[in-house]
């Protein structure tokens, strides 16, 4: 991956880059991606899963904020099957996308809870979402009745999908590095509501 010169990442969009090649890696392999999908990535940065899930897919949406990355995104991707879309994910007009998208993104903790809710509003549409988020949310996401981590956010989120943590991902990963381990997550989204 090409660098990006003095690129300085802004802590008011919660920019922390995977670095990590194999994490990376394991992400797009735990996507179950298909050669007919189309994914909506959020928050693409500098690329790191786009590429690899650019080359497994029918097309990608990624939808990156920052307006350094989408425009060197935009000259990277010219060509290809990947669309980059310089928005705000909670600006983004879901109601756009197309039916039958799988949702991939390293949701930025300040406006993870959001995003979540935006993705559920239109659920219909999603055959899959897979989230990194801070370990910490994460086991508040997927902890079941009974756990400690276990909240009115925990119940919200299982009523519309069966979360699970896939891996956890080393803050070593990340460039500049977190303070926080993160964690891979599928979202396993429900048809019909869970009843508790």
């Amino acid at each position: 991956m090409r660098q990006r010169g003095a690129f300085v990442p802004k802590k008011s969009l919660g920019q922390n880059f995977l670095v990590n090649p194999n994490v990376a890696r394991r992400i797009v392999e735990a996507c179950d991606l298909k050669p007919t999908d189309v994914i909506l990535e959020i928050g693409a940065g500098k690329g790191a899963l786009t590429h690899l899930i650019a080359g497994k897919v029918r097309s990608v949406i990624a939808v990156e904020k920052d307006d350094h990355l989408a425009g060197q995104l935009q000259k990277d991707f010219h060509g290809t099957n990947v669309t980059i879309v310089h928005a705000d994910i909670l600006e983004y007009p879901f109601e756009k996308i197309p039916d039958r998208v799988k949702i991939i993104g390293n949701l930025p903790y300040n406006i993870a809870t959001p995003i979540i809710e935006k993705v559920f509003h239109y659920k219909k549409r999603v055959t899959g979402f897979y989230i990194t988020v801070q370990l910490e949310y994460g086991q508040r996401i997927a902890a079941r009745p009974h756990n400690k981590d276990y909240g009115s956010f925990s119940c919200f989120v299982q009523y519309h999908a069966n979360p699970k943590i896939l891996f956890k991902i080393k803050n070593a990963s990340f460039q500049p590095v977190p303070k926080v381990q993160s964690c891979f997550l599928s979202m396993g989204l429900r048809e019909k509501p869970s009843v508790f």
